[in-house]
């Protein structure tokens, strides 16, 4: 089931997402995941976030951005 989850969340960019029909199938897909299935997306999703989205990395980054073109 694990490819089923990944390929159901890259709709974006998959050329079969154009058509109602392979967006409807991929959310079909999304809702026969279990529960373990969608506790790992989570916290997969979550761990990401933190990493690569949050304020603090972002503002982190900005800082150390903004140091570097300082110099």
């Amino acid at each position: 089931m694990i490819p089923q989850i990944w390929s159901a969340l890259l709709v974006v960019g998959d050329s079969e997402s154009d058509s109602p029909q392979a967006l409807v199938a991929e959310i079909l897909a999304l809702m026969e995941i279990s529960v373990e299935g969608r506790t790992t997306m989570t916290e997969n999703g979550a761990a990401f976030y933190r990493k690569e989205l949050s304020f603090l990395f972002g503002a982190e980054w900005f800082g150390e951005h903004f140091k570097r073109l300082a110099k």
